[in-house]
């Protein structure tokens, strides 16, 4: 479709009411099809014919999200914002940006007007929750990841942020609990895989480390039993099994 939408624009001038429309569809379709390159001469003649519209600066912002330059991308969605603050979806692209960008409070800010308008939005409280938890506010990140997963247990974000933060703070026993489950519902993805390896790994480590290694002998005189010597071999066994997976 792109040349017929094309000979739409060489037209010039004033496209009407479609030509937002026609720019959109020529600036998605090379963005799905990975030609990011095609899509930035459409993205600036979209911008020069249509400086109000905020749908434009959406996508320029999302243009410069993949080009790796979050700078540039956090100034067209502050823009997208100014036109159209009541786009939730915008806002939302633009607290994300900040977050990763680490301009944290801006970020919470951004987050919480988004919040505002659904307070059980689960994308907007598990970003609420990251940011705090790279400020160091711990219980607070706890509080909102566990605020989605009581929502929605099978929230992808939400199991992977808490196991990532159980996990960092030292808790790996319960970190499983959630990036088991993550693993499950996304296999392929490996931050949440590394995540996982990372806390079976200090598990593992962990009750070993407690089994002992070889197994004591008894205080008294009669020395290992057999009883004893059965646990012994049940508790390293499950530690294996542990390190092994």
């Amino acid at each position: 479709s792109a040349p017929e939408l094309y000979k739409f624009l060489s037209r010039g001038g004033d496209y009407g009411d479609e030509g937002p429309e026609v720019c959109e569809a020529l600036v998605n379709g090379y963005f799905l099809s990975y030609q990011f390159g095609l899509a930035q001469p459409v993205l600036d003649e979209w911008q020069t014919a249509y400086p109000d519209d905020s749908q434009c600066y959406m996508f320029r912002g999302l243009y410069f999200e993949n080009r790796s330059i979050p700078s540039k991308a956090v100034a067209e969605y502050r823009k997208a914002v100014e036109l159209a603050g009541e786009r939730t979806d915008v806002r939302l692209r633009l607290a994300h940006v900040l977050k990763k960008t680490n301009q944290y409070d801006e970020a919470i800010e951004q987050f919480e007007i988004c919040r505002a308008e659904d307070t059980t939005h689960p994308e907007v409280m598990t970003g609420l929750g990251q940011c705090y938890h790279l400020q160091g506010q711990i219980d607070e990140a706890r509080r909102m990841f566990e605020s989605v997963l009581a929502l929605d247990p099978d929230y992808f974000d939400a199991q992977l942020a808490l196991g990532q933060l159980e996990e960092t703070a030292g808790h790996a026993d319960t970190a499983l609990r959630w990036l088991r489950p993550a693993c499950r519902r996304r296999p392929s993805d490996t931050e949440a895989r590394y995540s996982l390896a990372l806390s079976l790994q200090a598990v593992g480590r962990k009750r070993r480390d407690a089994a002992g290694w070889p197994p004591p002998a008894s205080a008294d005189k009669s020395g290992l039993s057999v009883a004893k010597a059965l646990g012994w071999a049940a508790r390293r066994t499950r530690a294996e099994l542990t390190l092994t997976e």
